[in-house]
């Protein structure tokens, strides 16, 4: 990384400090450390640790929503510090605009403007979820304004990587302690299951960055990562989860740089899928389905909340019922089920934002792929950073097919800004 980059500025000049001083020591060697970088890491592995539902079952089981709550004030903070930051400490740089990024600010407008016609009765707690989602972006957005490029996408994945692997170990630690049926109810079998398929595409990546050489400590430690995922896989069975990882793999193999990666890589997730298929969760989800057609026909009923969610849509095509609004206009249908979200993204981005909403979600993730596919050729860092993005943005895109969120998008925004402004930066720096 260019050692004049804004992640290495040296603070602003302060009187001089008595040599002698152990604080005064201790606070020099504070303020030298790349700040930065430290809120970046710390927001992307609470991110990628899942905190939220961790505090919901450890801490909050009886009221859930303070864990949002906490979680939410933490992201908030982050991003008021970093905007301090980068006014007080760092020389002031221009954001990375770019039409993408209008595109992301233009969503979360017209997502806020949509409350003032939701007819959620939780008015107060829909904003809140809006200005926790603004601000994951703004934080995004300003660290990018003091970190370079190659280090900003090495951060936020080392991070990513941190945070699943403890999310991946809290996770079965809860399941051999018996906390599975609990686990299962409260619906975070799917939120395992997708945490541990991004760990699967996170250890391959950092496995092709050395050229899947088996010498080296990182390929023994991404053969680690890659045990105990499936293992988290093989306990919280989530047939979507793995039927996007499976498109996602197939996006990494095409793309791999050599073809013994895709034979090493081939081999260990063969041998792992066996594995997997006679372990008895899996096999009994299986046999499951083999002995009921009509969960399969109806994708385990997803299709009858379809239909209700199209009823939705037509009622009011063009501008929608507004954010947080769908959980509070679908009847129960499914007694005893908290329904919150319709199990497809584009149908639930439509009810609730309309068509401007579907719209701009659509072009994001257009940007994203363009500005990805751009720069697979790149020897360099962001030809990894750019296969990353595609395994990422395939799994997200089969997963929006039976999964929606109940706000925004399953591919979390702030997750597709960070890639848009990295490559947005390199650009400029190339330019």
């Amino acid at each position: 990384m260019n050692a004049l980059s804004p992640d290495h500025r040296q603070p602003l000049a302060r009187q001089p400090i008595p040599s002698g001083s152990r604080l005064a020591r201790w606070w020099v060697a504070l303020l030298a450390v790349p700040l930065p970088s430290v809120l970046l890491f710390i927001y992307f592995f609470q991110s990628g640790a899942l905190f939220k539902p961790t505090l919901a079952f450890v801490f909050f089981r009886e009221n859930p929503y303070l864990s949002t709550a906490l979680i939410a004030l933490t992201e908030v903070a982050l991003a008021m510090i970093a905007i301090a930051l980068r006014l007080g400490r760092y020389q002031r740089q221009n954001w990375p605009w770019s039409w993408s990024l209008w595109a992301a600010f233009l969503l979360l407008g017209w997502a806020g403007l949509s409350l003032a016609w939701s007819p959620t009765p939780k008015a107060f707690e829909s904003l809140a979820y809006w200005i926790q989602r603004t601000a994951e972006i703004v934080l995004v957005v300003e660290l990018s304004t003091m970190i370079g490029a190659a280090r900003m996408a090495d951060l936020a994945v080392w991070a990513l990587e941190c945070g699943l692997l403890l999310m991946t170990g809290l996770g079965l630690l809860f399941a051999l302690n018996g906390w599975f049926n609990e686990l299962e109810t409260l619906d975070y079998k799917n939120t395992y299951g997708m945490g541990g398929s991004l760990l699967v595409l996170i250890a391959l990546h950092r496995w092709s960055e050395i050229g899947y050489a088996f010498n080296r400590p990182r390929t023994w430690i991404s053969l680690m990562e890659l045990a105990a995922a499936a293992a988290l896989l093989g306990v919280f069975v989530s047939k979507t989860s793995l039927g996007c990882l499976a498109a996602a793999l197939a996006v990494q193999f095409a793309l791999a740089r050599t073809g013994a990666w895709t034979r090493i890589t081939a081999a260990v997730l063969i041998a792992g899928g066996v594995v997997l298929a006679v372990w008895d969760p899996v096999s009994a989800t299986i046999e499951k389905y083999v002995n009921d057609p009509y969960y399969v026909s109806t994708l385990s009923e997803r299709t009858v909340l379809w239909e209700y969610t199209y009823g939705l849509i037509a009622q009011s095509p063009l501008i929608g019922h507004g954010l947080d609004s769908f959980r509070f206009l679908i009847p129960n249908i499914f007694s005893g089920t908290v329904i919150n979200q319709s199990h497809n993204e584009w149908l639930m981005l439509w009810a609730q934002l309309g068509l401007p909403g579907l719209l701009l979600v659509g072009y994001l993730y257009f940007s994203l792929g363009r500005e990805s596919v751009a720069r697979l050729r790149d020897p360099g860092e962001m030809g990894g950073v750019a296969r990353l993005s595609l395994a990422f943005l395939m799994f997200y895109l089969v997963h929006s097919i039976t999964e929606a969120d109940p706000l925004f998008t399953q591919y979390p925004l702030d997750v597709v800004v960070l890639f848009l402004v990295i490559f947005r930066r390199d650009q400029e720096v190339l330019t």
